[in-house]
């Protein structure tokens, strides 16, 4: 079932949704294509958009739409009232999906054996390219000041998956 604000969205900003985008809801809510080829992300929880369109601001500030060669997505639209942010839709490789974004003071001191098994984590998740999901994390990190905490292959995508 579609959520009743995408029906809200689509009337207030004169598009159709045509569909769902990617193969179900994520972690912050639900993305779906339209006839604009954009997409438009629901989000579950105010302070996830709150989040995510503040780290797309910065992103379109600083001109933003490559980070280590990942493209990242461009801002088109918000709206707080429905927590809907418009985005145009990106191929592979990319980087998305900011609700997770920290800034240093909110990210947690991991004690070793924590941050040994994050690291295992994403050898798990990334095999091969664990150590790019890495970097493209850190030049994230370098291009807006804040630190992901989601990394997985849905969010860092490669060529060669």
């Amino acid at each position: 079932m579609i959520d009743p604000r995408v029906w809200q969205y689509e009337s207030k900003y004169g598009l159709h949704v045509t569909g769902r985008l990617g193969p179900g809801p994520g972690q912050d809510g639900n993305v779906y294509r339209t006839d604009r080829a954009t997409a438009v992300k629901i989000f579950d929880r105010e302070e996830r958009f709150t989040r995510e369109d503040a780290v797309y601001r910065i992103l379109t500030n600083k001109g933003i739409s490559i980070i280590a060669g990942h493209a990242v997505p461009e801002w088109i639209n918000s709206d707080s009232s429905l927590w809907i942010i418009e985005m145009t839709i990106v191929d592979r490789p990319f980087l998305l999906d900011f609700a997770s974004a920290r800034t240093a003071s909110e990210v947690p001191d991991w004690e070793p054996h924590v941050l040994d098994e994050y690291y295992e984590g994403l050898k798990e998740k990334f095999g091969a390219n664990w150590e790019n999901a890495l970097h493209v994390a850190a030049m994230f990190n370098v291009a807006t000041g804040l630190f992901l905490m989601d990394l997985h292959p849905g969010n860092v995508a490669f060529v060669d998956p």
